[in-house]
């Protein structure tokens, strides 16, 4: 399962930041070889790696995203 972070780069490309907070990401997990500067990746999710016990950070697209919301408001 990917798991959506709320995280995004859509304002300006290469720039992460929380949606929620608008603050910039400080800390990163990005998987290997994984390109944080496309303009069509802009929203951040988490996907298992390797033996599915770890996992790591990837760019997406942020609408149909593979992902779903670690938490969700109602």
């Amino acid at each position: 399962v990917h798991v959506c972070l709320g995280g995004t780069d859509k304002k300006s490309e290469g720039h992460w930041y929380w949606v929620a907070t608008n603050k910039p990401v400080t800390y990163t997990n990005w998987a290997d070889h994984e390109t944080q500067n496309n303009t069509y990746y802009n929203c951040m999710m988490m996907t298992p790696v390797g033996d599915n016990t770890k996992a790591k950070w990837k760019s997406n697209y942020c609408d149909n995203a593979p992902c779903r919301p670690l938490c969700q408001s109602v």
